[in-house]
């Protein structure tokens, strides 16, 4: 049995995508290994995560994950079909059988426990949703702001998170205190809980903007 090969090169402006990209999602459906074009994807996706922490999700869909880690069932790399197209080149072939064994190792998402592809995408969205809300909160230095830790924690519990209870929280005080920043910090600690969110800065100007009355 052999495999059926298919993809090119991977385009430039791919590669620069993932390059700049913060979080990359991997999809190992039945016919993943069977294209040489995401493998190569794969090889470069775990490159730029050793080499700029992109954060990498696996998503095993009605793959069992020890296939991907082990190459075997239709994840095997068949050394004589890849022979004839690489011509001996054992080096690409072990850096793939490396890529899929450490994507593979990676905390990721099985489809076989879930009911369903909805719920299946829903908590993988969430997972993304997460792991972004906590990469750019390690991003901001909170430890610059001097004294902001007090107000955080107040405007946290009059929030109310987990209550049914529809909540909106006014912060008040002259200008040039730090009413934004206060809330952009906890905008950025607590979006990833909400299914929808935005941060609507500098809002008087915005409406001024629109020869609107600011209320």
């Amino acid at each position: 049995m052999t495999k059926n090969w298919t993809g090119g090169e991977i385009s430039p402006s791919l590669l620069k995508a993932i390059e700049q990209s913060k979080l990359s999602v991997i999809i190992f459906s039945k016919n993943y290994a069977s294209s040489k074009w995401c493998l190569d994807e794969l090889e470069k996706i775990l490159e730029s995560k050793e080499k700029n922490g992109q954060i990498v999700i696996p998503v095993f869909y009605h793959v069992d994950p020890s296939n991907v880690r082990k190459q075997c069932g239709s994840y095997a790399l068949f050394p004589k079909h890849w022979q004839l197209i690489f011509q001996g080149n054992k080096d690409k072939r072990q850096k793939w059988k490396a890529a899929l064994t450490e994507a593979a190792n990676l905390s990721s998402w099985d489809s076989v426990n879930f009911m369903s592809e909805a719920q299946l995408v829903k908590r993988v969205v969430q997972d993304i949703l997460l792991k972004l809300n906590r990469a750019s909160q390690e991003g901001f230095n909170f430890k610059d702001l001097v004294g902001i830790d007090k107000h955080i924690v107040k405007i946290e519990s009059l929030l109310q998170i987990g209550s049914l209870n529809v909540c909106i929280v006014g912060i008040w005080g002259m200008g040039g205190i730090g009413k934004t920043t206060i809330a952009d910090v906890v905008f950025t600690k607590l979006a990833s809980i909400f299914e929808s969110y935005c941060f609507a800065a500098s809002v008087r100007e915005q409406v001024e903007r629109f020869g609107l009355n600011y209320l």
